[in-house]
């Protein structure tokens, strides 16, 4: 979708987005932001099919409801956690519920790099 958009600065992720496809976010070099409308909960249920479709793969920071995303305690009866979290190295701590079965690839990918 952003394939290749170095202008790009920030963007506005709406709640009707349910799937960032494939190097949607692929060297957009200049991003350094990505807002989410909602809450974790909704953030944690948008499927990313690979890291150059995620957003923080470049921005490295997400914002839910204007808020800096640092810390994140996953919502009780949270089964999954995909990527959505993958190269966010502005987080300093996650706390996973005892519902958490599955915590897939690139989950956390890239966090040290904070």
């Amino acid at each position: 979708m952003f394939y290749s958009c170095a202008a790009l600065t920030e963007i506005t992720i709406p709640v009707s987005v349910k799937t960032i496809d494939k190097l949607a976010f692929y060297s957009c070099y200049g991003l350094d932001a990505v807002y989410y409308e909602r809450d974790i909960d909704d953030w944690m249920n948008v499927s990313i099919h690979e890291s150059y479709a995620n957003p923080l793969h470049i921005a490295a920071k997400l914002y839910i409801r204007n808020t800096s995303v640092t810390e994140v305690t996953v919502p009780d009866g949270v089964t999954i956690i995909n990527s959505v979290f993958s190269d966010c190295t502005a987080m300093t701590s996650v706390t996973v519920p005892r519902s958490v079965r599955t915590i897939e690839d690139l989950a956390f990918w890239e966090l040290y790099r904070a």
